[in-house]
């Protein structure tokens, strides 16, 4: 070791070399810190560089940093190596497996191990109408229809599907237009809609401009804003519904019931009770007062020029007969804005003149006895 006499502040040394460092130990003169170029340094031990710090700070290590040090105890790496503990404190290196193996535990270590040479020896859906089209490895594709008892179908196209569940040949074009071609329904109940409109068809209702031979076995209600039910025969309406406070309601000139010329009503002795004689007849009916009128297309009333004949309900109102008179709300489909309008039920007028005619035959047998 030499000493600067220009800089006491330093003390200089030989560079040395790794078998010979120019800082040693006395006694041990292979063992120390020797510079392996300029700006560099190294640690020696027993004449081998132990570690050794290049010009831009890079640590390197002759021996990997053990695991008891932090280190992994590997100086090398192949693609694919994967660490793991192999026990307490030690650290092992598992290669990357062949293609096709899976990654399992053997003795309680990672191994790799060749996947099975089968898939899926037998799988089965019971009744539910399903089977298996393949049973191998990869991806098991499923084949047949789901049954209606497991919540399926039991059809794999929609027009079968409407069949086995009973619902014919229905398509459904948009929200406000429906079309309909064979099959029954029955209790219908038509909620919240703004037309359904049926095309004629003798006895059923329907035709092949859309609707095909549809039947109505039971029409409950037509139920909505404003809502209609229309039928057709030879392209002239002949039946409408209307939404109003009954289940059902007719808002036509004249109305076809086929099979007929009346509407009939259960009227069957065993279904009623506290009946009591109806008692309105001549005296009621020479109140009322007949007129002939055209709609003028408020409210939601036709607007056809056509003469209608029949009472005036705020006239009605005033004779005995008020009980015939109802309201009904309209609500404008523009404006939402609801008018209460009054509506006539005339059904009493025929046993009033049943009544009426009844009177009239007493006074003329009372006449002709009086003649006579």
């Amino acid at each position: 070791m030499t000493s600067s006499a220009q800089n006491s502040r330093q003390t200089l040394a030989q560079k040395g070399t790794a078998a010979v460092p120019g800082i040693a130990f006395q006694g041990d003169n292979n063992t120390g810190v020797f510079s392996p170029g300029a700006n560099e340094i190294a640690v020696v031990t027993n004449g081998t560089t132990a570690m050794s710090v290049d010009s831009s700070q890079n640590v390197a290590l002759t021996n990997a940093l053990p695991v008891g040090s932090g280190g992994t105890g590997f100086k090398t790496y192949t693609t694919g190596d994967i660490l793991y503990a192999s026990g307490s404190g030690a650290l092992s290196k598992l290669p990357i497996g062949s293609n096709g193996y899976v990654l399992t535990v053997n003795s309680g270590v990672p191994a790799w191990t060749a996947a099975a040479s089968s898939g899926v020896s037998s799988i089965s859906f019971g009744s539910t109408g399903l089977t298996p089209s393949t049973a191998t490895t990869g991806a098991v594709s499923v084949g047949g229809t789901l049954s209606i008892s497991n919540g399926g179908t039991g059809s794999g196209s929609a027009s079968g599907a409407r069949n086995n569940l009973g619902l014919g040949s229905i398509a459904t074009q948009n929200a406000n237009s429906v079309s309909i071609t064979g099959g029954s329904l029955d209790n219908v109940s038509l909620d919240n809609v703004s037309l359904f409109v049926m095309s004629p068809g003798y006895p059923s209702l329907g035709n092949a401009s859309g609707f095909g031979n549809l039947n109505f076995s039971s029409f409950t209600s037509c139920v909505g804003n404003n809502s209609e039910f229309r039928q057709y025969t030879n392209n002239s309406e002949t039946f409408r519904t209307t939404s109003t406070t009954f289940a059902l309601s007719i808002a036509m000139t004249s109305a076809t019931c086929y099979f007929g010329t009346t509407w009939t009503n259960l009227s069957d002795a065993r279904i009623k009770t506290d009946v009591t004689p109806y008692t309105l007849g001549t005296s009621a009916i020479i109140q009322l007062d007949p007129v002939n009128y055209i709609y003028n297309g408020k409210y939601g009333s036709p607007n056809n020029g056509i003469i209608q004949t029949g009472l005036i309900a705020q006239q009605v109102l005033e004779t005995p007969f008020s009980s015939m008179v109802g309201t009904r709300v309209y609500t404008d489909p523009n404006t939402g804005e609801q008018t209460t309008l009054y509506d006539l039920n005339t059904n009493q007028l025929v046993f009033s003149l049943i009544n009426a005619v009844k009177e009239l035959n007493a006074r003329v047998q009372a006449l002709e006895a009086k003649v006579g």
